[in-house]
């Protein structure tokens, strides 16, 4: 499964080394205090339906109470 910050695609061909390595990004707040993750671009990018609303809940939760 493919991973990504911001864009859909493969990090090669969406340029995402050159955006997570770019001034404007390290700037952001969620990036500067850690708190920006990756996410699946099939369900949080590609607008799957319920299933994928589903799985973006759970990777929500994952964030912001790990473990439970």
């Amino acid at each position: 499964m493919s991973r990504s910050v911001i864009t859909n695609g493969t990090p090669s061909s969406t340029n995402q080394d050159a955006v997570l390595g770019g001034a404007l990004w390290k700037t952001l707040g969620a990036v500067k205090s850690g708190q920006a993750q990756p996410v699946s671009d099939e369900t949080w990018f590609l607008r799957l339906g319920v299933t994928a609303a589903n799985v973006v809940l759970a990777d929500l939760k994952g964030f912001v109470a790990p473990g439970t």
